[in-house]
């Protein structure tokens, strides 16, 4: 059985809008924000050229702590991802995460995510869903259409 589960985000609300919780690292970095489905999320810290610059000559990072969480898990997982997903899940590595698009059913692009293996037969997904979770309910429904996710909360 395959099971898919919700993840709790770290929220704080502040007037309606959620605040991610490395805010204060932002801010003390220099970011300037902009409201992102609900959350205050950094855009930028300098010129955009600038930051290219960095990200080329050193490393950037992507704060994820706003986007929802499902964990998947179970003998069918990999097959299920398989379908869900545009990637061959079988040749990501323990410990490795991967950038890839939800597959609509019907075809196109749901959502883009990021998608972690945590354990050898367990990965965390992380979508950028609104404040419906349409593309969660539409992983939800389609893991019980297939009969792969046996749970999910």
């Amino acid at each position: 059985m395959t099971e898919l589960t919700s993840g709790t985000s770290h929220t704080t609300p502040l007037a309606g809008v959620h605040e991610a919780p490395l805010a204060g690292v932002h801010e003390a970095l220099g970011a300037s924000f902009t409201d992102f489905g609900g959350w205050r999320m950094p855009v930028r810290y300098a010129s955009d050229l600038a930051e290219h610059r960095a990200v080329r000559q050193a490393a950037g990072l992507f704060d994820i702590s706003h986007m929802a969480q499902f964990i998947v898990e179970g003998p069918d997982r990999d097959a299920f991802l398989n379908y869900a997903l545009a990637l061959n899940i079988e040749v990501l590595k323990l410990s490795r995460a991967k950038y890839s698009m939800l597959l609509a059913p019907e075809g196109g692009i749901v959502d883009d995510l990021i998608v972690t293996r945590i354990a050898p037969d367990q990965h965390d997904l992380s979508l950028a869903l609104d404040g419906q979770n349409h593309e969660g309910l539409d992983l939800r429904s389609e893991s019980q259409t297939r009969s792969l996710v046996t749970r999910v909360s």
